[in-house]
């Protein structure tokens, strides 16, 4: 009687800490994409605004492509797969990386639209908006790239979110292809 109680306590555990099955790992995939994906274009279509309110000569092919932008929409979307996948619960520790990667990157795109953006708009400056000088002044408000001008080492660029967060989906897709949809790897 006590090995069978055992047993059954080690089946029970086996069973609930396995982490995630394949529907699990789909979903989060899928779910973590679209937040990533709108995160890096949401920001991206603001940081181009932001430089051609500066500069509108040198960044106006920019912001052709991005002057279209639907802000609200996208920023619906990035809020709506934020709480989705923040609600995921897994005991799986790849599904947690990817999850926590891409909810660093959506932190990140929120923060520059609401913080960042409004203070290198309102930046006083003693070099001239034209200049090399003041953007690179700019991107040390705004993080987006830690290669221009000296960088904090301690804070993580715009750059850097996607860099791990693609890599992590990559890593993700890569070790768990047999689990996952062609058409899903595919997209990758």
């Amino acid at each position: 009687m006590k090995y069978l109680f055992l047993l059954f306590l080690l089946t029970y555990a086996l069973l609930f800490t396995a982490g995630c099955n394949s529907e699990d790992r789909i979903s989060a995939l899928k779910k973590c994409t679209v937040l990533g994906t709108e995160s890096i274009v949401y920001a991206r279509a603001n940081y181009v605004k932001l430089f051609h309110y500066f500069n509108p000569d040198k960044f106006s092919d920019s912001y052709e492509q991005t002057k279209e932008f639907d802000h609200v929409t996208s920023r619906n979307i990035i809020n709506t797969y934020d709480i989705a996948i923040r609600k995921l619960k897994t005991d799986d520790e790849d599904t947690e990386s990817l999850i926590s990667s891409c909810q660093q990157l959506a932190d990140f795109s929120k923060a520059f639209v609401d913080q960042s953006y409004p203070r290198a708009m309102s930046h006083q400056s003693k070099h001239d908006v034209l200049s090399d000088a003041f953007f690179i002044e700019i991107n040390q408000i705004v993080k987006f790239d830690n290669k221009i001008g000296v960088f904090d080492e301690n804070t993580k660029s715009f750059k850097q979110y996607v860099e791990e967060y693609r890599n992590t989906v990559q890593n993700y897709v890569t070790k768990y292809k047999d689990e996952l949809p062609e058409e899903l790897i595919n997209s990758f």
